[in-house]
């Protein structure tokens, strides 16, 4: 019917997601997607750490039921401030 055509027409084929190239596709997705958030980590951390404030700010975001977000917003004003004397940094 219909369906049949749109899936054919937009290779959206079920059977085809369980083969070896995609599978090598998803892992090397899922590698990226955690080498790109420990490094957003860091740097997020870095950024918290010359605006003088720890480091474990970060741990709030991952709150669910939106107070994450809010928390996240927050955390985000805070690498926004002007950066004052770090005591993680000498300078």
């Amino acid at each position: 019917g219909y369906a049949d055509k749109f899936v054919q027409k937009f290779g959206l084929n079920l059977q085809s997601t369980m083969n070896t190239n995609n599978n090598l596709a998803f892992t090397l997705f899922c590698l990226i997607t955690i080498a790109y958030g420990i490094l957003s980590l860091a740097l997020t951390t870095r950024r918290l750490h010359d605006t003088n404030n720890s480091g474990w700010w970060i741990v709030g975001t991952f709150i669910p039921f939106r107070i994450g977000d809010i928390v996240s917003i927050y955390v985000f004003i805070l690498t926004l401030w002007p950066s004052r004397k770090s005591k993680w940094r000498q300078s």
